[in-house]
């Protein structure tokens, strides 16, 4: 991982006009559990542990269930991201501003972003690497 990639615990969240988090709905275990976008809450279920994965990548598990961000199967557009007991490897890019990430998909096309999909609270997704709010604040936690 290059230098500017943090690693550690961080709270991630988005552009948007008010900053939503990554969080791990209802902080359950299970394999598959949506993502979703919600606002801070101080709670584990929207905390991440980055850790290095060789070759530029990184892992990313939420501390409270010990699950990876991931996905199931191969990566596709409009894919929803949950947590999953087997690690995914992601690679963050600087973003415009220091602690602002674009997370991607290694050896894809494909970020992870705000599903296209017009429900609420807005999951998260595989969307195009195109398709303008892509990029990620870190905050750290502690």
């Amino acid at each position: 991982m290059a230098a500017s990639t943090p690693n550690g615990v961080f709270r991630i969240g988005d552009f948007g006009p008010e900053e939503n988090f990554l969080t791990l709905q209802d902080g359950l275990s299970d394999p598959g559990t949506p993502v979703l976008m919600l606002p801070a809450n101080g709670m584990g279920e929207q905390e991440w542990r980055i850790e290095p994965a060789g070759e530029g990548a990184c892992t990313i598990a939420n501390i409270r269930t010990r699950t990876f961000l991931g996905y199931a199967g191969d990566p596709d557009f409009n894919l929803p991201v949950g947590g999953f007991p087997e690690p995914r490897r992601w690679r963050l890019t600087p973003a415009d501003a220091p602690g602002d990430f674009v997370v991607a998909v290694p050896a894809a096309e494909l970020v992870l972003g705000r599903s296209p999909a017009r429900v609420l609270p807005p999951p998260a997704a595989l969307v195009g690497s195109a398709g303008g709010s892509a990029g990620w604040r870190f905050h750290p936690v502690g």
